[in-house]
């Protein structure tokens, strides 16, 4: 399936392209849909006649920017470390099953516990003062009000949405172009 843009392109093979670049946890690796045997490859249709253009955004002043607050949010260093680790870290190698073998190339202080190198902790952000809220809607609202478990839910999402690094920058960001 193809999604056209208003332009008549389509985002096949060469994704979305974002104004703005955050490091995420995926980078690490190299799944892109033209890496696929079975990619649909990218075309183009005709554009929407009717699409009027909205004026173009500041985007040079705000990629300074987002550059500046991505900086600031430690999150992003930690993201950033990570990716760098999954990179380059080496292929593995064949393993053999042999009981022998096994116990041969285990380390002389090793105990038989895995060792799950694949896990990364992020520590929590916290924040002298929160930047935004986080509000539901009426509907939400009345919804969350007859069902408890409901209102964790939300209260735990709300939470995480919250202290949402990539959040933080966006309402930053569009902070900036609101002046």
């Amino acid at each position: 399936m193809q999604v056209y843009q208003v332009s008549g392109n389509t985002a096949q093979f060469k994704g979305v392209i974002p104004d703005f670049i955050l490091p995420d946890a995926t980078d690490a690796y190299d799944k892109k849909e033209k890496n696929e045997p079975f990619a649909i490859p990218a075309n183009k249709t005709d554009a929407n006649k009717y699409y009027i253009a909205c004026k173009p955004l500041p985007i040079s002043m705000l990629q300074e920017k987002a550059i500046v607050y991505k900086n600031e949010e430690p999150y992003f260093k930690t993201i950033s470390e990570y990716i760098n680790q999954k990179k380059n870290k080496p292929a593995k190698k064949d393993v053999s099953l042999k009981m022998e073998d096994i116990i041969k190339n285990l380390p002389k202080d090793s105990t038989l516990e895995e060792d799950d190198d694949d896990t990364l902790e992020f520590n929590e952000i916290k924040k002298e003062h929160q930047l935004y809220s986080i509000q539901l809607n009426k509907y939400e609202t009345e919804r969350i009000a007859t069902n408890n478990e409901l209102k964790k839910i939300e209260d735990t999402y709300c939470g995480y949405l919250a202290k949402d690094p990539y959040l933080r920058v966006a309402y930053r960001l569009m902070l900036l172009m609101n002046k």
